[in-house]
């Protein structure tokens, strides 16, 4: 089950590195879907790992343990990891803007044929440069946002490798455990001595 859920994380991941503006919703709907149900099976498989881990009787305590832990790392980690998506949103916009600023000559030319453009249809050419401009804007901040989604599938494909690498390792030294234990054996040799009580003469009397 963990080998199949962090496949399944893996092969998302790896498909979102690469997703831009264009892709079609009904397929990101699709690999949304694959994405839930192999971090599901990921985690069920390392409660089921963790339960089973050990004396059956304290199972509960263990499952406790974890979901405790889980609990907290979350915690912790949801507003590092929104601080580090934020702090890489503002550094990929600064560096288009950047790039912006010290355009090519090719980007001048298909700015001018925009504001062109706009003031062929009666607006203004302030008007026309302050619509371009917009758009410009829009499209950098767009483009920097997608580059933070790809730093995030990045963090997740990492992850996805790791449970992976756990789940093949755990199948290879064989440190399941099965759900029905087997009883200690009891030899039929091992049986407790007898004591003879013989029927002796009582000295005091």
């Amino acid at each position: 089950m963990g080998i199949i859920g962090s496949l399944a994380i893996i092969y998302v991941s790896f498909e979102w590195l690469t997703v831009n503006e264009d892709a079609s919703l009904t397929t990101l709907c699709l690999q949304f879907g694959t994405l839930g149900a192999g971090i599901s099976m990921a985690l069920v498989s390392g409660a089921l790992g963790t339960a089973l881990a050990g004396d059956i009787h304290k199972a509960s305590m263990r499952s406790v343990s974890l979901h405790f832990t889980r609990n907290m790392l979350g915690a912790i980690a949801a507003p590092i990891l929104g601080w580090f998506l934020t702090m890489r949103n503002s550094f990929h916009y600064e560096q288009l803007r950047n790039q912006l600023s010290f355009a090519s000559q090719d980007f001048l030319i298909q700015m001018n044929d925009l504001v062109r453009k706009f003031t062929g249809t009666g607006m203004s050419a302030s008007d026309a440069k302050s619509k371009v401009t917009a758009i410009i804007a829009g499209n950098a901040q767009k483009s920097a946002l997608l580059d933070t989604y790809h730093d995030s599938f990045m963090i997740l494909l990492v992850l996805g490798i790791i449970i992976l690498a756990a789940s093949i390792g755990k199948v290879a030294t064989g440190k399941g455990r099965s759900l029905v234990q087997k009883s200690a054996r009891v030899t039929a040799d091992k049986k407790p001595p007898v004591t003879l009580l013989l029927n002796t003469p009582d000295k005091s009397k």
